[in-house]
């Protein structure tokens, strides 16, 4: 993916900015670039993180260790690369650990596909209408990630099932299935973005997997953002969010440029995009304490 540089920084989309920015690429933030690219938005996905490879992935304890940042905002203290794969967070009383990277969470997880509980559909904090949607959306979710059923039984998803089987009340007898190709099942062209490897069960999904077998986002929804249009910018942190003031307009003249658009996407002091929809997620939203931003925009 193409890095984000100042010298072109102001010449993104034209000069028109763009209807929406999505800030983070894991299973939140690609869904919604996604599907808003192909319903016709004008979309930029930004990632802190860059691309990873198959071969980038740690596979020992040495090399994990090296691919591990922390960040203490109350000691101000940090210590490992600023695109490590694993990115630990501790401000105030809140502590997060994500992954960094396209394809953010997706990368460092072992892709089990679970249905929603019928308890968790009818909580009342949802809306009455997602209701006869359920099923056709997980059923696409796992269309797209390309879900398939483990054909053994490993200790780890007999653990899984039985945590499953209390979540359900009942015992589990529909294989699990996983994002990843386990070569088991007929895949059609059609599903498959690009050449993929195939699931040696050798238990590192956790760390990313080396041999290209799991199908996280940057494989799926990604690539059909990119095909709908959108545009992908890796190594792009986002420093902070501004509404735009038409004084702020006046006061810098190549601003004036993006007038139409109500928010600014700062990458560091200077470059910007400009944008309609702002949407963060995953470790994003941590950072909204971070960041000044409105709650208007929702």
């Amino acid at each position: 993916m193409e890095r984000l540089n100042s010298e072109n920084f102001f010449d993104i989309g034209g000069g028109g900015g763009y209807d929406a920015v999505v800030v983070g690429s894991g299973y939140g933030g690609s869904v919604a670039a996604c599907r808003m690219s192909m319903a016709g938005f004008k979309v930029c996905l930004l990632e802190k993180g860059r691309r990873w490879e198959a071969s980038d992935f740690p596979t020992d304890s040495f090399k994990i260790l090296s691919a591990v940042r922390m960040d203490n905002r109350n000691l101000g203290v940090n210590f490992g690369p600023k695109d490590a794969l694993f990115q630990v967070h501790i401000q105030d009383g809140a502590l997060a650990a994500t992954a960094c990277g396209l394809g953010g969470g997706s990368l460092v997880n072992a892709g089990v596909m679970i249905s929603t509980t019928a308890r968790a559909r009818r909580d009342p904090r949802w809306p009455k209408s997602w209701e006869k949607d359920w099923d056709r959306y997980e059923a696409s979710a796992s269309e797209m990630l390309r879900a398939q059923s483990i054909p053994l039984k490993f200790q780890n998803s007999k653990i899984m099932e039985g945590v499953i089987g209390e979540e359900y009340g009942k015992d589990i007898h529909n294989p699990m299935k996983l994002s990843m190709n386990l070569e088991i099942e007929q895949v059609s062209d059609s599903r498959r973005s690009q050449e993929t490897g195939s699931c040696l069960a050798c238990g590192n999904c956790l760390t990313g997997c080396p041999y290209n077998a799991k199908n996280s986002t940057d494989k799926t929804y990604l690539v059909s953002a990119v095909q709908a249009g959108c545009t992908i910018r890796t190594g792009c942190e986002v420093q902070y969010v501004v509404r735009k003031e038409d004084d702020t307009c006046k006061e810098k003249g190549r601003m004036q440029r993006n007038s139409q658009r109500r928010w600014l996407v700062f990458i560091n002091e200077f470059d910007y995009i400009a944008t309609d929809i702002v949407i963060l997620s995953g470790k994003s939203a941590f950072r909204i304490i971070c960041l000044l931003f409105s709650l208007s925009i929702l």
